[in-house]
Protein backbone atom coordinates (compact mmCIF):
# COMPACT_ATOMS: atom_id res chain seq x y z
CA UNK A 1 0.00 0.00 0.00
CA UNK A 2 2.75 2.36 0.91
CA UNK A 3 4.51 1.65 -2.41
CA UNK A 4 1.37 2.26 -4.40
CA UNK A 5 0.82 5.62 -2.65
CA UNK A 6 4.40 6.67 -3.34
CA UNK A 7 4.08 5.84 -7.01
CA UNK A 8 0.78 7.71 -7.27
CA UNK A 9 2.30 10.80 -5.60
CA UNK A 10 5.22 10.73 -8.04
CA UNK A 11 2.87 10.52 -10.99
CA UNK A 12 0.86 13.47 -9.64
CA UNK A 13 4.03 15.56 -9.26
CA UNK A 14 5.03 14.78 -12.85
CA UNK A 15 1.59 15.72 -14.13
CA UNK A 16 1.69 19.00 -12.17
CA UNK A 17 5.10 19.85 -13.64
CA UNK A 18 3.88 19.09 -17.15
CA UNK A 19 0.80 21.27 -16.64
CA UNK A 20 2.92 24.14 -15.31
CA UNK A 21 5.31 23.93 -18.27
CA UNK A 22 2.37 23.87 -20.68
CA UNK A 23 0.83 26.92 -19.03
CA UNK A 24 4.13 28.81 -19.27
CA UNK A 25 4.48 28.01 -22.96
CA UNK A 26 0.89 29.03 -23.60
CA UNK A 27 1.50 32.34 -21.80
CA UNK A 28 4.60 32.98 -23.91
CA UNK A 29 2.69 32.29 -27.12
CA UNK A 30 -0.15 34.54 -26.03
CA UNK A 31 2.23 37.38 -25.19
CA UNK A 32 3.99 37.06 -28.57
CA UNK A 33 0.68 37.02 -30.45
CA UNK A 34 -0.51 40.04 -28.49
CA UNK A 35 2.67 41.96 -29.37
CA UNK A 36 2.30 41.06 -33.05
CA UNK A 37 -1.34 42.11 -33.05
CA UNK A 38 -0.49 45.40 -31.38
CA UNK A 39 2.31 46.13 -33.86
CA UNK A 40 0.21 45.13 -36.86
CA UNK A 41 -2.77 47.05 -35.62
CA UNK A 42 -0.56 50.09 -35.00
CA UNK A 43 0.80 50.03 -38.57
CA UNK A 44 -2.28 48.83 -40.33
CA UNK A 45 -4.79 51.37 -39.10
CA UNK A 46 -6.12 53.91 -41.56
CA UNK A 47 -5.10 56.87 -39.43
CA UNK A 48 -1.52 55.64 -39.24
CA UNK A 49 -1.32 55.15 -42.99
CA UNK A 50 -2.73 58.62 -43.57
CA UNK A 51 -0.20 60.11 -41.17
CA UNK A 52 2.66 58.35 -42.96
CA UNK A 53 1.40 59.61 -46.33
CA UNK A 54 1.20 63.18 -45.07
CA UNK A 55 4.67 62.99 -43.59
CA UNK A 56 6.01 61.71 -46.91
CA UNK A 57 4.27 64.51 -48.80
CA UNK A 58 5.67 67.08 -46.40
CA UNK A 59 9.16 65.68 -46.93
CA UNK A 60 8.72 65.89 -50.70
CA UNK A 61 7.52 69.49 -50.48
CA UNK A 62 10.48 70.32 -48.27
CA UNK A 63 12.87 68.88 -50.88
CA UNK A 64 11.06 70.76 -53.63
CA UNK A 65 11.30 74.00 -51.64
CA UNK A 66 15.04 73.49 -51.18
CA UNK A 67 15.50 73.03 -54.96
CA UNK A 68 13.48 76.09 -56.03
CA UNK A 69 14.93 79.59 -56.21
CA UNK A 70 14.63 81.74 -53.08
CA UNK A 71 11.39 83.52 -53.84
CA UNK A 72 8.91 81.58 -51.77
CA UNK A 73 8.61 81.83 -48.03
CA UNK A 74 8.87 78.76 -45.87
CA UNK A 75 5.20 79.00 -44.90
CA UNK A 76 3.92 79.42 -48.45
CA UNK A 77 0.98 77.53 -49.76
CA UNK A 78 1.68 74.20 -51.39
CA UNK A 79 -0.24 75.33 -54.46
CA UNK A 80 2.14 78.26 -54.86
CA UNK A 81 5.12 75.94 -54.51
CA UNK A 82 3.70 73.62 -57.16
CA UNK A 83 2.97 76.56 -59.47
CA UNK A 84 6.51 77.83 -59.07
CA UNK A 85 7.89 74.35 -59.70
CA UNK A 86 5.76 74.01 -62.85
CA UNK A 87 7.10 77.35 -64.10
CA UNK A 88 10.68 76.19 -63.56
CA UNK A 89 9.97 72.89 -65.26
CA UNK A 90 8.55 74.60 -68.36
CA UNK A 91 11.53 76.95 -68.45
CA UNK A 92 13.95 74.02 -68.27
CA UNK A 93 12.08 72.24 -71.05
CA UNK A 94 12.36 75.31 -73.30
CA UNK A 95 16.08 75.60 -72.57
CA UNK A 96 16.59 71.91 -73.31
CA UNK A 97 14.77 72.29 -76.63
CA UNK A 98 16.86 75.34 -77.58
CA UNK A 99 20.08 73.53 -76.70
CA UNK A 100 18.99 70.54 -78.74
CA UNK A 101 18.27 72.75 -81.77
CA UNK A 102 21.62 74.52 -81.39
CA UNK A 103 23.42 71.19 -81.11
CA UNK A 104 21.70 69.96 -84.26
CA UNK A 105 22.61 73.14 -86.15
CA UNK A 106 26.20 72.91 -84.95
CA UNK A 107 26.42 69.29 -86.06
CA UNK A 108 25.10 70.21 -89.50
CA UNK A 109 27.66 73.02 -89.74
CA UNK A 110 30.48 70.65 -88.77
CA UNK A 111 29.35 68.10 -91.36
CA UNK A 112 29.15 70.79 -94.06
CA UNK A 113 32.64 72.04 -93.18
CA UNK A 114 33.98 68.49 -93.33
CA UNK A 115 32.39 68.01 -96.74
CA UNK A 116 33.80 71.34 -97.92
CA UNK A 117 37.27 70.37 -96.71
CA UNK A 118 37.09 67.05 -98.53
CA UNK A 119 35.76 68.70 -101.69
CA UNK A 120 38.52 71.33 -101.61
CA UNK A 121 41.16 68.61 -101.37
CA UNK A 122 39.54 66.79 -104.28
CA UNK A 123 39.39 69.97 -106.37
CA UNK A 124 43.09 70.63 -105.73
CA UNK A 125 43.88 67.09 -106.84
CA UNK A 126 41.80 67.57 -110.00
CA UNK A 127 43.53 70.86 -110.76
CA UNK A 128 46.89 69.16 -110.30
CA UNK A 129 45.94 66.42 -112.75
CA UNK A 130 44.73 68.95 -115.29
CA UNK A 131 47.89 71.04 -114.91
CA UNK A 132 50.04 67.94 -115.37
CA UNK A 133 48.13 67.02 -118.51
CA UNK A 134 48.73 70.48 -119.97
CA UNK A 135 52.39 70.43 -118.90
CA UNK A 136 52.97 67.03 -120.50
CA UNK A 137 51.22 68.22 -123.63
CA UNK A 138 53.57 71.18 -123.81
CA UNK A 139 56.99 69.71 -122.99
CA UNK A 140 58.64 67.23 -120.65
CA UNK A 141 62.02 68.92 -120.16
CA UNK A 142 60.85 70.84 -117.10
CA UNK A 143 59.62 67.64 -115.47
CA UNK A 144 62.90 65.90 -116.17
CA UNK A 145 64.92 68.81 -114.78
CA UNK A 146 62.82 68.90 -111.64
CA UNK A 147 63.24 65.16 -111.09
CA UNK A 148 66.98 65.44 -111.73
CA UNK A 149 67.32 67.74 -108.70
CA UNK A 150 66.02 65.03 -106.38
CA UNK A 151 67.00 61.78 -108.11
CA UNK A 152 69.49 61.84 -111.00
CA UNK A 153 69.19 58.06 -111.39
CA UNK A 154 65.44 58.33 -112.00
CA UNK A 155 65.99 61.27 -114.34
CA UNK A 156 68.41 59.15 -116.37
CA UNK A 157 65.71 56.51 -116.75
CA UNK A 158 63.28 59.17 -117.93
CA UNK A 159 65.42 60.01 -120.94
CA UNK A 160 64.08 58.93 -124.35
CA UNK A 161 65.59 55.86 -125.96
CA UNK A 162 68.50 56.37 -128.32
CA UNK A 163 67.54 56.22 -131.99
CA UNK A 164 70.10 55.20 -134.62
CA UNK A 165 70.97 57.91 -137.12
CA UNK A 166 71.18 56.82 -140.77
CA UNK A 167 73.23 59.08 -143.03
CA UNK A 168 71.69 60.36 -146.18
CA UNK A 169 68.17 59.93 -144.87
CA UNK A 170 66.29 62.81 -143.31
CA UNK A 171 65.45 62.23 -139.68
CA UNK A 172 61.81 61.98 -138.85
CA UNK A 173 60.11 64.44 -136.58
CA UNK A 174 61.54 64.23 -133.10
CA UNK A 175 59.03 62.77 -130.67
CA UNK A 176 58.89 63.76 -127.01
CA UNK A 177 59.22 61.06 -124.35
CA UNK A 178 58.16 61.19 -120.71
CA UNK A 179 59.64 58.63 -118.31
CA UNK A 180 60.86 56.73 -121.33
CA UNK A 181 57.38 56.49 -122.83
CA UNK A 182 55.76 58.52 -125.62
CA UNK A 183 54.20 61.76 -124.49
CA UNK A 184 50.79 60.88 -125.90
CA UNK A 185 50.37 57.99 -123.45
CA UNK A 186 50.75 60.21 -120.38
CA UNK A 187 48.67 62.99 -121.88
CA UNK A 188 45.85 60.56 -122.63
CA UNK A 189 45.96 58.93 -119.19
CA UNK A 190 46.03 62.18 -117.22
CA UNK A 191 43.41 63.82 -119.43
CA UNK A 192 41.06 60.83 -119.13
CA UNK A 193 41.50 60.70 -115.34
CA UNK A 194 40.86 64.45 -115.06
CA UNK A 195 37.76 64.25 -117.24
CA UNK A 196 36.30 61.31 -115.28
CA UNK A 197 36.94 62.95 -111.91
CA UNK A 198 35.53 66.31 -113.03
CA UNK A 199 32.47 64.53 -114.40
CA UNK A 200 31.85 62.50 -111.22
CA UNK A 201 32.30 65.57 -109.00
CA UNK A 202 29.53 67.42 -110.88
CA UNK A 203 31.73 70.39 -111.80
CA UNK A 204 32.47 69.50 -115.40
CA UNK A 205 30.27 72.31 -116.74
CA UNK A 206 32.07 74.80 -114.52
CA UNK A 207 35.43 73.65 -115.91
CA UNK A 208 34.15 73.84 -119.48
CA UNK A 209 32.82 77.36 -118.91
CA UNK A 210 36.17 78.43 -117.41
CA UNK A 211 38.07 76.88 -120.31
CA UNK A 212 35.78 78.58 -122.85
CA UNK A 213 36.10 81.99 -121.17
CA UNK A 214 39.90 81.71 -121.00
CA UNK A 215 40.03 80.72 -124.68
CA UNK A 216 37.76 83.64 -125.61
CA UNK A 217 39.90 86.11 -123.64
CA UNK A 218 43.02 84.78 -125.36
CA UNK A 219 41.46 85.16 -128.82
CA UNK A 220 40.24 88.70 -128.04
CA UNK A 221 43.63 89.70 -126.72
CA UNK A 222 45.35 88.32 -129.81
CA UNK A 223 42.89 90.05 -132.15
CA UNK A 224 42.85 93.55 -130.62
CA UNK A 225 46.50 93.92 -129.63
CA UNK A 226 48.57 96.45 -131.53
CA UNK A 227 51.41 95.03 -133.65
CA UNK A 228 54.90 96.28 -132.80
CA UNK A 229 53.59 97.84 -129.58
CA UNK A 230 57.04 98.10 -128.05
CA UNK A 231 58.48 99.90 -131.07
CA UNK A 232 55.57 102.34 -131.11
CA UNK A 233 56.02 103.08 -127.42
CA UNK A 234 59.71 103.77 -127.97
CA UNK A 235 58.88 106.09 -130.90
CA UNK A 236 56.30 107.92 -128.79
CA UNK A 237 58.84 108.36 -126.01
CA UNK A 238 61.44 109.77 -128.37
CA UNK A 239 58.90 112.16 -129.88
CA UNK A 240 57.81 113.30 -126.43
CA UNK A 241 61.42 113.95 -125.42
CA UNK A 242 62.05 115.95 -128.61
CA UNK A 243 58.98 118.10 -128.05
CA UNK A 244 59.87 118.62 -124.40
CA UNK A 245 63.43 119.58 -125.40
CA UNK A 246 62.08 122.19 -127.84
CA UNK A 247 59.85 123.67 -125.15
CA UNK A 248 62.75 123.82 -122.70
CA UNK A 249 64.93 125.67 -125.23
CA UNK A 250 62.27 128.32 -125.67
Amino acid sequence: MVGERGSQSCELDVEVDVLQNGMDSVKDLCSKKRARLESSSGLGTKACREKMRRDMLNERFTELYSILEPGISQNSNKVAILRHATHHLNHLRLEAKELKDKNKLLQETINSLKGLHVSQGRWLFLLLLTALSIAFLNDSEKVTRTVRKFSPHLAAKMRPPHMPVIRGRPSSKKSVYICGKPRGVFVFLFSAASFILWFTSGTLMFVLWAFGISLLVTVLHASVRTPNLKARLNTFREEFRAVWRNYSEL
